[in-house]
């Protein structure tokens, strides 16, 4: 998708680092993965003289966006985006006495973070990369199949409050700047070189 003539013109984004070091993963893989979000951007960024499409003012005046890493991905973030360790605390046995304080703490700071700061919890299968694991795929895997309702487990109280919850921050719309060098004046499906 990322060398598609329509999208070609929109500028490299490369995902933030969390920890310092290169993402683990190639930019093609990345914009491949995230198309969605390159179809996006054509439009917000275009101006079509034409048919009088204007895209920065659209998104202004009548997108709702919100921040994504707290919004859907607080649960990936927490724990560094290491889905194995995701399985492993959730898969902890929730409210019992002799559990592995530190760690049933650490799985507490996980589901109650998703549920007072998060809208949603996406859990993903991720791009493929040598060496990480992806809660979803873990879960997919017949060995774990009712992990994530296993009685008695974090992952079955983060599913119960999630029906049960009722959250009361405020969500707060994101404003993206339009990326100038970007602004393109043109037709919705004209390729632009």
């Amino acid at each position: 998708m990322h060398s598609r003539p329509i999208l070609a013109h929109l500028p490299v984004y490369e995902p933030p680092s969390l920890n310092g070091k290169r993402p683990p993963f190639m930019y093609t893989q990345f914009a491949d993965y995230l198309a969605q979000v390159f179809c996006l951007e054509r439009p917000r960024h275009l101006v079509d003289p034409r048919t009088r499409w204007n895209g920065p003012k659209f998104f202004e005046k009548k997108v709702l966006l919100f921040e994504c890493v707290t919004e859907a991905y607080w649960a990936q973030r927490l724990p560094d985006w290491n889905g194995r360790k995701q399985y492993e605390l959730l898969n902890l046995p929730h409210g019992e006495d002799g559990v592995d304080n530190e760690r049933a703490k650490e799985a507490e700071t996980l589901v109650q973070g998703v549920l007072s700061l998060s809208s949603t919890m996406k859990v993903w299968h991720g791009l493929v990369t040598a060496g990480r694991e992806h809660l979803a795929e873990i879960w997919d895997n017949p060995d774990h199949h009712d992990a994530d309702i296993r009685p008695g487990t974090f992952a079955a109280y983060l599913r119960e409050a999630s029906e049960t919850f009722e959250q009361t921050k405020e969500l707060v719309p994101l404003k993206i700047p339009v990326i100038e060098k970007a602004l393109l004046r043109a037709g919705i499906t004209e390729v632009v070189r």
